[in-house]
């Protein structure tokens, strides 16, 4: 049997250190992303892609469903996946011609996704390793009760230092407008998901986009349905626009220090105006 509704990891992880764990997913996630990056045109994968904490895992759901095509889970498989169909969820980029076709690109505000990350490194159990480091290499204890006052360090310490194999917001952006994948704005989806779909389905399908469905598939994945799952800290709030009550100046000058291009480029912001608003 390859596939389980058992949380293999999970179970698993009652035994062996987190490490172990996290080792047996990465052995059958990426010979499977590596496969699919070559023989996606025959398989009808499709890769989501986007910055963490950009609404990924939100709209792996909604293309899941509406394809009917399961999401590539590692901690629910044995062995990795060759030539079968599944959404793979992705932060990292591969580069193929069969993966570019396929591939739809989530972004977010780089603010809200900087609040985001703070409170899920902050909150989340498994996030403990991230804390540690930015203790060891920030010089202070992350604080979800103290966000304004830690947040710009936290920006400066983001843009930084590199987490595992991660890049900044900044970068990964630019990237993925460089590939030239087709981009879906996370704050659109919040406002009309069936609209903003509707084209990046039908491209992906080569046929005409089942309204009904969709909306139904859209109703569904409300953040209001997917927050009651035991793995909540993906999914905290999902607001647009959350950063300006949180950011104060030493954090809107951190973040445009490093990301105003960005910002601009993804037209978040047409300068740098609000820097000092």
């Amino acid at each position: 049997m390859v596939h389980s509704r058992v949380n293999i990891s999970e179970e698993f992880g009652k035994y062996v250190p987190r490490r172990v764990v996290i080792a047996r997913e990465q052995s059958l996630y990426w010979p499977t992303v590596l496969s699919q990056a070559v023989l996606m045109r025959h398989t009808k994968s499709i890769c989501i892609n986007g910055f963490q904490n950009s609404g990924t895992n939100w709209l792996c759901q909604m293309t899941s469903q509406y394809f009917d095509i399961p999401i590539f889970e590692a901690w629910h498989r044995w062995t990795p996946s060759v030539l079968g169909s599944h959404v793979l969820h992705m932060h990292r980029f591969v580069v193929t011609a069969p993966m570019n076709e396929r591939t739809i690109y989530a972004v977010r505000d780089g603010r809200d996704t900087m609040v985001s990350r703070f409170f899920k490194a902050a909150a989340s159990p498994r996030q403990s390793y991230l804390r540690r480091q930015i203790k060891e290499q920030a010089g202070f204890e992350l604080d979800a009760s103290k966000i304004k006052d830690q947040l710009a360090d936290f920006i400066e310490w983001d843009f930084n230092h590199a987490k595992r194999a991660s890049v900044n917001w900044a970068i990964h952006v630019r990237k993925a407008h460089e590939i030239g994948y087709p981009i879906v704005k996370f704050e659109a989806l919040k406002e009309d998901a069936v609209t903003v779909l509707t084209p990046v389905f039908e491209r992906l399908s080569g046929q005409e986009v089942n309204k009904t469905k969709l909306a139904h598939v859209v109703a569904a994945c409300s953040f209001e349905n997917m927050r009651g799952d035991k793995d909540n800290f993906h999914k905290r709030k999902g607001v647009a626009g959350e950063w300006k009550a949180l950011f104060d100046q030493r954090s809107r000058a951190a973040f445009a220090k490093y990301a105003q291009a960005e910002l601009e480029l993804t037209g978040y912001e047409e300068g740098d105006q609000w820097v000092n608003a």
